[in-house]
């Protein structure tokens, strides 16, 4: 009898420890950054840095802010400045959250990508449609 305990017990031990394993993993997939660039601006030819242009800056796509929950999911984003077009590597970052207005929610990609990205001697200017700014100065592009 107590060998049958022993047996069912460590068998429900095993089924336990594999769903909380599988938990773990479904949460840490749903959650994860996908650093997906939204859009990508280019650096304007006629400006130098400390290093050859061009520079790009984008929007790329983070992970689920939980800080919500349960009300809501909603993506975060970085933006990005650096020498890399594609997939950021290395340079510049800071987290954004774009202003959630009820107007451009279910369209964030295309509400991005009318945005204005403005290259000056002094660094470069992120402007939101909603007028909402970020200026990155030259020297913490350079410093990365």
């Amino acid at each position: 009898m107590n060998k049958t305990i022993n047996i069912k017990t460590s068998t429900l031990f095993l089924i336990a420890i594999t769903i909380v394993i599988l938990t773990l993993s479904s949460i840490h997939f749903i959650i994860r950054p996908t650093n997906r660039v939204i859009y990508t601006w280019k650096q304007t030819n006629d400006l130098s840095y400390k290093v050859p242009p061009p520079y790009y800056l984008s929007v790329v796509e983070n992970d689920l802010d939980l800080s919500r929950f349960p009300g809501s999911f909603a993506r975060r984003y970085y933006i990005y400045v650096g020498k890399d077009e594609g997939k950021p590597v290395y340079g510049y970052t800071i987290d954004h959250s774009f202003h959630e207005d009820i107007n451009h929610i279910n369209n964030i990609e295309g509400y991005i990508k009318e945005s204005k990205v403005s290259w000056t001697e002094q660094g470069v200017e992120f402007e939101e449609k909603s007028g909402n700014k970020i200026f990155i100065p030259k020297e913490f592009i350079n410093e990365r």
